[in-house]
């Protein structure tokens, strides 16, 4: 099971696509941004990003749910804070975006 800390930062890179978050997480300001969600989400984000559990066992955990239902549930999680521009700014110390990736540069230039 990860700390506070380290599954602030897991959550971080998977809001930021990035694959690691440079000590830019404000375990903080992520915490705040999740304790927002439905209860549902976060449970499976907690058990997911935290405990490590498969989708099959998160889905065990909310109710009986299939795998891909918690795994539905989960990026559905992912994608609420993303669309949440004010948790998003707070996730980090810097206050900032992290760089996009080559692809993601191209398509916001469109």
């Amino acid at each position: 099971m990860l700390d506070s800390k380290e599954y602030a930062a897991r959550i971080y890179c998977l809001v930021f696509e990035v694959d690691d978050d440079d000590g830019d997480t404000c375990t903080d300001g992520v915490m705040v941004a999740i304790s927002k969600l439905d209860e549902r989400d976060r449970v499976v984000l907690e058990c997911r990003y935290r405990q490590g559990m498969t989708c099959k066992k998160a889905g065990m955990q909310i109710g009986g749910v299939t795998g891909a239902r918690a795994s539905y549930i989960a990026r559905r999680a992912i994608n609420r804070l993303k669309d949440n521009r004010g948790a998003v700014s707070k996730m980090s110390i810097s206050g900032k975006k992290p760089k996009l990736r080559p692809y993601q540069e191209a398509f916001c230039r469109r």
